[in-house]
Parts: structure tokens; sequence; C-alpha cells
């Protein structure tokens, strides 16, 4: 079997805005500091699979990331003699990314299948840098300031995965998930007390989540449209793996729901259209912090057909 499949990585989008008062010897001055980040990963990879022996099956994955990653701190003040301040931090990552699996599929009787599975993602150094601009805005010299640069600054987790489904005749699956991001230890640049831009090696700690999950299907060999849809729920939770200036960062709570909508055509029967709705909750440690909501909807297809068919004459 083999696959292709494009896929988003990371995302980051945010804008906040803050504003506080402090007092000169001209007088009272407010200041407000914008908060901006945008950009994110995405990845390309192909995927192939093999059966060596019944039951047991290998793959692999092999894909390509790439994407920008940019952050900026703007300090702007209602006073001409004060000049404004930005901080840039921007990034350019390309690599490659290999994630190894394996599956083996134990029929426990006539009704019932237990599928076990494991993953590895390989770690590994990603040889790009990360850029710091500390700029400075004045109405006489215009924009001036120092570049730094940290080089060699990122580094991907080794991860590993653990798994087991069981299958009721081909219409209920109910699934569990476990895994580890060992990102205790990764590179990630940082500014140091000094203005150094720096790589630093304590930003992270290792990340575990854990997700369960279902899937229902009343005949998925019926000539009936509705009876071939598919019906999903899932939730998950992952511990932070990101620390706040040496404090834990949020954790993540998450709830699905969806439907997979069989498309039928003169050649497949097997591709699905698939949607759902998805809830999240990123809550912090210190109620300082900021807590998040997000709402998403999500859309793809699954193109599953089989390739390389020959017909026979007889």
């Amino acid at each position: 079997g083999m696959s292709v499949g494009l896929v988003p990585f990371s995302t980051i989008g945010y804008n906040m805005t803050t504003t506080s008062t402090f007092v000169q010897s001209t007088g009272e001055v407010e200041q407000t500091e914008t908060y901006k980040g945008d950009g994110g990963i995405h990845e390309v990879f192909v995927g192939l699979g093999y059966m060596p022996i019944k039951g047991l099956s290998v793959g692999a994955n092999v894909g390509y990331i790439w994407g920008t990653l940019d952050h900026s701190v703007t300090a702007s003040f209602n006073s001409t003699t004060i000049s404004s301040r930005q901080r840039k931090y921007t990034t350019d990552i390309r690599s490659y990314k290999v994630d190894l699996g394996v599956q083996y599929e134990k029929p426990i009787n006539r009704n019932n299948t237990l599928i076990l599975g494991a993953t590895y993602g390989l770690g590994h150094n990603v040889n790009r840098n990360a850029n710091y601009y500390d700029q400075r805005i004045t109405t006489n010299q215009g924009t001036v300031g120092d570049t730094l640069v940290a080089k060699n600054a990122y580094e991907m987790p080794h991860t590993f995965a653990i798994g087991a489904t069981w299958n009721h005749r081909n219409r209920l699956r109910v699934g569990f998930d476990y895994s580890l991001q060992l990102w205790d230890g990764c590179k990630s640049p940082q500014l140091n007390s000094n203005n150094e831009y720096i790589v630093g090696t304590d930003a992270y700690k290792n990340r575990h989540q854990f997700a369960l999950g279902s899937e229902y299907v009343r005949n998925p060999n019926s000539a009936k449209f509705m009876h071939r849809v598919r019906y999903r729920l899932g939730f998950s939770y992952a511990t932070p793996y990101v620390k706040v200036n040496g404090i834990d960062g949020p954790r993540s709570y998450t709830a699905s729901m969806g439907v997979g909508i069989p498309i039928s055509n003169f050649w497949s029967k097997n591709s699905v259209l698939n949607i759902s709705a998805q809830y999240e909750r990123v809550e912090p440690k210190l109620s300082t912090m900021i807590t998040e909501n997000y709402y998403r909807l999500c859309i793809g297809i699954t193109f599953h057909d089989g390739w390389f068919a020959k017909w026979k004459v007889q």
C-alpha cells in the first residue's frame, strides 16, 4: 500500500495589545505593547506499507517540512521624545521527517479483531538559523538597531507511540493511543540576560498525549448511502512541552465529533469526505497566564483507490 499526504505540522496566529502608564519628568506617558505571531510549518509525505506475513504490517512515512515562524513585540508611546522599539524573531524552516511503524492484527473470534500498533518518529537537528532584530524607530534617523543570529537553533524530538484498536464486524471501532515526545534537551533559540541570542536546551520538557476515539458505520458494504456514512467521536489530553520563564506551559484538552461521507463513482466506492467539529481548551498552570479556547471546522478528503489493477480475459 502507498499513501501521499499534505498536512499542517504547526501553526502560529495571535495579535494582542496591552496598555500601561508611567510617569517621567515631562508628565505621564502611555505605553502600548503589541504582540504578533504569524506563520506555520507544512508537511508533505509519502508512505509505504508492506505485509510480510499475514496480520503483520510494517511501513514508513518520509516527508519534507517547510515554513516560516514570525514573532514580534512592538512598544510605542504617546510621547515624541521616546523612540518606539520593535523586536522580531524570525525563522525559515526546511528539513526532512521520517516516521516508522509496525502493526499486528489478531482475530479474536468471527466478529472481533484486535489491532496493535507502534510508531517511532526520528529526532534530529534542524540545521536552520534563527534571527533576532532589535530595532528603534526614531523621527530623524528612521529605523536603527542590531541583528543577532543563533546558528543551528532547532531540533526535532524523538517520538514514540503505541496504540490498540478493537474492531467489531468492521462496523464499530474503538481505539486508544499514547505518545511520548522527547522534547527535554532539544535545542531552541533564546535571548539571555546579556542580550545575546543563543541556542539553549532548557525551554522544553517531555510531552505525553493520550487519545481515545471511536467510529461507527451501520453497514460498510450496503448499497444504501446512509448505511455507509461513518460517525466518529474522539477525546485527547496532552501535557505541556514548553516552559514559560521556567514554569510549565499549558495543558491541552480536545474533543471532536464528525462524519465520513462516502464518495462513490465509477472507479471506486472507498473514497471519503471527512467533516468534523473540534473544541480545544489550552489551560495554563498559573491563573495569570492566558487560557485559550479553539473551535475548529475540519474538512478533508481521503482518496482510497486500487491502482495498477489489470483486466483479465477468460
